[in-house]
């Protein structure tokens, strides 16, 4: 007997379902599931139809699913030719088993025992349940030997992804051919601890930083520097000198400027008076042009010094790489003394010229200043070699970024290969699968032989009997029934002729019919099997209901477990209460299922049936409590909100059904509930607009939270100012339920 649904993903509209995350009774033999159309009842038939015909769904080959028994055994979709009796009546069942527009292909069961052909049967079968028992050990031990190196890509692939910090969708699909070609290669491909540290400050080097410009690296040596200066300081003028300009350096400059401003003038432009004839003569004398040449010399050799400094700007060190930035800052204080001395040099030879020209009849020797060249020329290396290391990694940081991932993967998987006994591990799964495959092989000859055996023992006359039988008890006559052709295939006829135009609700019950009838075959013994039946009174009028109701209740009473589940309120009470005559053995459940929404994502809800549903024969109680504790405490997190708009809808179809007997729309029943014109139109917007999404444009169509309160509490308003007395005894009800 199966206990749980432990999980479903990827399934339809169950997206992430899981069982531990609700307070869920487990199933017990009897159990009745109810549920809106679309709410996801065929969805979940179709798990236990997987386990049935042993193939995942052709729509969802990509979903997963476990089922728990009641023995704490699980099984999943890698499982599904496993251990349990599984019948599921659903619209895949109809679609796969009746081809309406042809004949129906005979129904199979056993007729009378052919003592030979039984004992056969009876050792074959017992004979195949201890192979699938042996297959089973062997499948389980592969699977655990799978699932423990799953679990460890799936771990290191996690590592990596939060090391590797510009990978974020990395996982086990990205790192496992990495480690199957490290271990096909044999050949490790490991790091040392300072390569693994490289590679990763290289990969993880998120910003592509610009190119920077190298310093110039020509220097003038101090020495030549120095060399020209003496020369310099060593040239004296040759001029008639005037002793107190000679003496006087501040009034020899002035005179020296004097004398420009006064060329060919015959008056003083300070004083005004006349100039002395000769004075201009004597000057002229004193500044002669080996004077002038000698300060323009001084001059110019000043210049190239000011030139021949070491004048340029170090870049901020936040332009360059982090692996860079401790190195250059050293560098950088280096270069910066180093050039400081050689400026201040420098400085020293300027201030000697300076001298010099205050004292150009004079020779002197000048104080060397430190020659600090090589020094300087060597630290500017150092930091254009920063510069260029730096520029190399910006030219090839894409290349070098991946270089450096792949390196890092390769040393992982490595270690991987190593510390996982990978190579190993795949030596002994390849010797379980073989085992498993000679399993299966014995396994298929075994189930031929009992195939052919039941195809011996096979009686179609008796089995369209027996759908006769059904079609009976379902419609309550023999109106409709089926006959064998004479190459017995089935025909269906109707009052004696055949039968045209068969209603949906007739080939439901045909259908259904002939699920029941399935359930006799000799493979399915009556006490054994679990039943799923889906929606049994789709497209059924009323009085087919009570039909449906009581040949299910007849026929499905020992079975070892019982899943119903339906969308009619009506059919559910009915079946409600006879499982209920279970209950006091403690051997009932009730579900309900649910399409809710979360942001932007349609799922799937399965949670325990609400006291209200259980409690009244009427949907209507159920569908009140709803709206009223949406009303008393409006959440924008409320689990129901996408439904609420079909909530409201069928609510006010119910109380306007009674309330309003006349035959008219909701439209117009509505006019005589909500008075005000404008709350009337937003109730009917509401209604119109959001309760009928099952198209893709109008899912996405979803009323705003303050839209829900504001229509909600407008519909409950009107229904207590219209019957007020009735409105009470409906909250009564909610609190007695309590």
């Amino acid at each position: 007997m199966i206990k749980r649904i432990t999980r479903i993903t990827a399934f339809g509209i169950f997206k992430s379902f899981n069982w531990s995350d609700s307070t869920l009774d487990d199933f017990q033999q009897y159990n009745l599931i109810y549920g809106w159309n679309y709410s996801g009842k065929t969805t979940l038939s179709r798990v236990f139809r997987c386990f049935e015909i042993g193939q995942l769904h052709d729509d969802y080959v990509e979903a997963t699913f476990e089922v728990e028994d009641d023995t704490g055994a699980k099984y999943d979709q890698s499982d599904l030719n496993e251990p349990f009796a599984i019948r599921v009546f659903n619209s895949d069942f109809v679609k796969g088993n009746l081809k309406w527009e042809t004949d129906i292909e005979p129904i199979l069961i056993l007729g009378e025992e052919n003592i030979k052909l039984q004992e056969e049967l009876e050792e074959s079968t017992r004979e195949l349940a201890e192979k699938r028992e042996f297959l089973k050990k062997l499948t389980d031990d592969k699977r655990d030997k799978e699932q423990r190196i799953e679990k460890a890509f799936t771990a290191k692939a996690s590592e990596i992804k939060n090391t590797l910090l510009g990978i974020p969708n990395y996982d086990k699909t990205d790192f496992k051919p990495v480690v199957e070609i490290v271990s096909a290669t044999g050949e490790p491909s490991l790091l040392t601890d300072e390569q693994k540290k490289d590679h990763l400050i290289s990969y993880n080097s998120t910003q592509k930083q610009p190119r920077i410009q190298v310093i110039p690296s020509t220097i003038k040596s101090i020495s030549n520097l120095c060399e020209q200066t003496q020369v310099l300081v060593n040239r004296t003028a040759t001029a008639t000198t005037i002793e107190k300009l000679k003496s006087n350096p501040e009034l020899s400059e002035w005179t020296r400027k004097g004398k420009e401003l006064h060329e060919n003038k015959a008056h003083c432009e300070f004083c005004g008076g006349k100039l002395p004839d000769d004075l201009l003569d004597k000057l002229n004398a004193h500044f002669s042009a080996d004077y002038e040449n000698l300060l323009r010399a001084i001059d110019q050799l000043i210049a190239n010094l000011e030139e021949s400094k070491a004048d340029f700007d170090l870049p901020d060190e936040a332009r360059f790489y982090s692996e860079f930035q401790n190195q250059y800052k050293e560098s950088g204080l280096l270069l910066e003394s180093e050039r400081a001395s050689f400026n201040t040099s420098i400085d020293k030879l300027i201030a000697n010229l300076q001298t010099k020209k205050t004292k150009p009849f004079e020779a002197f020797t000048i104080e060397k200043p430190p020659d600090n060249t090589s020094q300087l020329q060597s630290a500017i290396a150092d930091i254009n070699d920063i510069m260029r290391r730096h520029n190399e990694k910006t030219d090839k940081f894409e290349a070098e970024k991946e270089k450096a991932k792949k390196k890092l993967i390769e040393h992982w998987a490595s270690e991987f290969v190593h510390d996982e006994q990978y190579a190993e591990t795949l030596v002994e799964l390849e010797k379980k699968s073989s085992e498993i495959d000679e399993q299966k092989r014995e396994l298929g000859t075994i189930q031929t032989r009992i195939n052919d055996i039941q195809a011996k023992l096979s009686e179609p006359v008796k089995g369209a009997d027996r759908i006769n039988q059904y079609l009976k008890l379902y419609f309550g006559n023999d109106e409709i029934k089926i006959t064998v052709t004479g190459d017995e295939k089935f025909k269906i006829i109707r009052s004696e002729v055949d039968a045209k135009n068969l209603s949906e609700g007739e080939k439901n019950a045909i259908a259904f019919a002939y699920f029941m009838t399935r359930l006799e075959d000799r493979s399915t013994a009556l006490s054994n099997p679990i039943v799923f039946i889906d929606d049994p009174v789709s497209s059924l009028d009323c009085n087919h209901l009570y039909h449906t109701y009581s040949f299910i209740r007849n026929t499905l009473v020992g079975c070892e477990q019982v899943f119903i589940s339906t969308h009619n309120f009506e059919f559910f009470n009915l079946v409600k209460d006879w499982f209920r005559e279970k209950r006091n053995r403690r051997s009932s459940s009730f579900y309900l299922i649910e399409k809710l929404r979360h942001g932007e994502i349609s799922e799937c809800s399965l949670t325990k049936a609400p006291p209200l549903l259980l409690r009244f024969k009427s949907e209507y109680h159920y569908l009140f409590s709803l709206l009223y504790e949406f009303n008393e405490d409006p959440k924008s997190d409320y689990d129901k909100l996408y439904i609420l708009p079909n909530l409201v809808r069928r609510y006010l179809e119910a109380f306007l059904g009674f309330k309003v007997p006349i035959a008219a729309g909701l439209e117009d029943k509505l006019e005589k509930l909500v008075e005000d014109e404008i709350l009337r139109g937003k109730v009917l917007k509401f209604v119109h607009e959001y309760s009928h999404n099952q198209s893709l444009p109008r899912s996405l169509n979803f009323p705003a939270f303050a839209e829900c309160r504001e229509v909600v509490k407008a519909v409950l308003e009107a229904v207590k100012k219209k019957d007020g007395e009735h409105f009470d005894h409906l909250k009564m009800e909610l609190v007695s339920d309590t």
